[in-house]
C-alpha cells in the first residue's frame, strides 16, 4: 500500500533552513534508511521526512536506502540506495507555469515523473548523467547513472493513464528519441553514441527499476497533481466542507467557487502564497472514506482518500492515494 503523507516513522525537522536564506525548491515525501543532503555551502545534514530541499543541494542514500522528492512544479524524483542526486537547478512560477528544471544523477537507480515545467515548456526539463542528457517532455522515466564506462540506461515508462510522453537521451556521440512504453536505451560512454532503443518486457522493467519505482510518491504516481490540489483544497483548503462547496452539476463536474490553493501552501508554504489551511474540521469519521470530485489528475485505483488523526492540529488529515474500489473517470 502506498506511504499516506502523515503517517510512519515522520521525524519533522522544520528547521532545516538553507543557510543563505533562500526558499525551498521541495521536500522530501518518504525516506528508507541514511539519507543526506550537502547544502550549497558544504554543510552536511541527516534528511528526514518533510524536510525541505535547496537548489544546489547533493542528495545521497545510503546502501539499501531510498528517498522520494516532490518539488513545486509537481514533479518527483525517487532515488534508490547508494546513489547520488545534485538538485542543480530548478525556477518554477505558479502563476504561468514557466520554468527551468536542472538534476544531475550521477550514480544510483532513479524514477522520475515531470510535472509542471515539462508539460509547459518542452525541454525545460533536463537529468544529466556522467554519460549522457535527458531531455523530458512530460513523461515518466525510470534510470540507472553510473560512471563511465559502466552501463547507464534509460526506459521511458507509461503514464498512469496509460499515456506515453517522449524523452531525447543525447551525449557527444549522437541522441535517440524513447516514445514508446517500456523503450530503453544503454550508454557506456559519454563519446559513444546510445544504443538503438529496444521495447523490453514488464519483467524486465521490474528487475531493473522495480524496487525505486515502487517508493515514488503518490504524487508523482498521480503526475502533474496541480488539478489534483486545486480538487482537495476546494473541500479542506479553507476549512470548509459545506454541501455547496462540494456540489456536482448533471455532469458531474464540480461547482466549488473557492480556489483550492491552501492545501498546495500547505505543501510549501515557502513557495508563495498566503491561504493557508485552517485546522480541519471533523471529517465523515476518522478512517472513513471521503469521495474526491472527479476527474482532474487521478490516478486509476486511488479514487478515494481516508483521514487520520493528526494531533498536531487537533483535526484531521488527509492520506492521499489509498486505493478505492474506483478509479474516477
Amino acid at each position: 500500500m502506498p506511504t499516506p503523507m502523515n503517517s510512519g516513522n515522520k521525524q519533522s525537522q522544520p528547521n532545516q533552513a538553507a543557510p543563505d536564506g533562500s526558499q525551498p525548491i521541495g521536500r522530501v515525501e518518504t525516506l528508507e534508511g541514511e539519507v543526506t543532503a550537502t547544502r550549497a555551502d558544504g554543510g552536511k545534514i541527516s534528511m528526514a521526512q518533510d524536510a525541505p530541499v535547496y537548489q544546489g543541494d547533493t542528495i545521497e542514500t545510503g546502501e539499501g536506502a531510498k528517498v522520494s522528492i516532490l518539488f513545486t512544479d509537481s514533479s518527483t524524483f525517487a532515488l534508490g540506495g547508494d546513489g547520488q542526486i545534485v538538485l542543480d537547478e530548478l525556477v518554477y512560477d505558479p502563476k504561468t507555469h514557466d520554468g527551468q528544471s536542472l538534476t544531475t544523477i550521477t550514480k544510483g537507480v532513479f524514477v522520475f515523473v515531470s510535472g509542471e515545467i515539462a508539460a509547459n515548456n518542452p525541454d525545460a526539463m533536463q537529468v544529466h548523467t556522467p554519460v549522457m542528457v535527458i531531455g523530458v517532455r512530460g513523461t515518466k522515466v525510470a534510470g540507472v547513472a553510473n560512471p563511465e564506462g559502466q552501463e547507464n540506461k534509460v526506459a521511458l515508462l507509461a503514464d498512469e493513464d496509460g499515456s506515453i510522453g517522449s524523452v531525447v537521451v543525447t551525449n557527444d556521440a549522437g541522441s535517440v528519441v524513447l516514445d514508446a512504453a517500456n523503450e530503453m536505451t544503454r550508454i557506456l560512454f559519454g563519446n559513444v553514441a546510445p544504443s538503438v532503443p529496444e521495447i523490453v518486457t514488464q519483467a524486465i522493467i521490474n528487475e531493473l527499476f522495480g524496487e525505486t519505482l515502487s517508493f515514488l510518491p503518490i504524487l508523482g504516481e498521480i503526475g502533474a497533481a496541480t488539478g489534483l490540489f486545486d480538487a482537495i483544497g476546494g473541500m479542506l483548503g479553507a476549512g470548509s466542507g459545506s454541501d455547496q462547496d462540494n456540489a456536482r452539476d448533471g455532469n458531474g463536474d464540480s461547482q466549488s467557487e473557492e480556489s483550492g490553493g491552501g492545501f498546495f501552501d500547505s505543501l510549501f508554504p515557502e513557495a508563495g502564497g498566503s491561504d493557508q489551511p485552517e485546522p480541519l474540521g471533523a471529517p465523515p469519521g476518522d478512517g472513513s472514506w471521503l469521495d474526491l470530485p472527479p476527474p482532474h489528475h487521478a490516478a486509476p485505483g486511488y479514487s478515494l482518500f481516508v483521514f487520520d488523526a493528526d494531533p498536531a492540529t487537533d483535526g484531521f488529515a488527509p492520506s492521499i492515494g489509498l486505493p478505492g474500489p474506483t478509479p474516477l473517470a
